[in-house]
């Protein structure tokens, strides 16, 4: 059920039925679906048991009251997809955050298995992160694409930025 939790254990199978806040331990056991609802991370909180076989296929926001790393344990493909024979989907997204300005300070990401609208397909992975910011956070960001991902050559693929509904821009970066 939805709320807020001190600790938290979700196993794989389990999908949240409202949104859940955890303020001190999410432990994950399994892949579990959002089915729509948001999972947050309150600033002081940890994640353990994250990885290829244990993730969040969601929208996961994490609060931040002091600079530091956080890994989105996330991905896509619950359940209902791998009964199909599809592999699961960890897609990681990392938040190094180096300084905070006006708070408060939270970051929003969903995996998205999909080409970024705009984007030309023979330069981009066909996966890319939804990212909300709130409050002034600077950092330093990386994620995980999966071989399926890759169209074209790597070597020439761009970092893109859709922001607000336009099409895709070029604002620099490495792949």
């Amino acid at each position: 059920a939805g709320g807020t939790y001190y600790n938290v254990r979700l196993d794989g199978g389990n999908f949240l039925t409202g949104n859940v806040t955890v303020t001190n331990s999410l432990t994950l056991t399994g892949i579990v679906d959002g089915a729509g609802n948001t999972l947050t991370i309150g600033c002081n909180a940890t994640v353990t048991g994250g990885g290829t076989s244990s993730y969040f296929d969601g929208t996961m926001t994490k609060e931040f009251c002091s600079t530091g790393s956080f890994t989105f344990d996330i991905g896509t493909e619950a359940d209902a997809m791998r009964a199909l024979g599809n592999p699961p989907e960890y897609s990681p997204f990392t938040a190094n955050v180096t300084a905070l300005g006006t708070g408060p300070h939270s970051l929003t990401v969903t995996a998205v298995d999909a080409f970024i609208l705009g984007s030309n397909n023979a330069h981009t992975a066909s996966r890319y992160w939804d990212v909300t910011e709130v409050g002034d956070i600077t950092a330093d960001i990386s994620f995980t694409y999966l071989n399926q991902d890759v169209n074209g050559v790597e070597t020439t693929y761009d970092v893109l930025r859709r922001e607000a509904g336009v099409t895709a821009n070029y604002p620099g970066g490495t792949v």
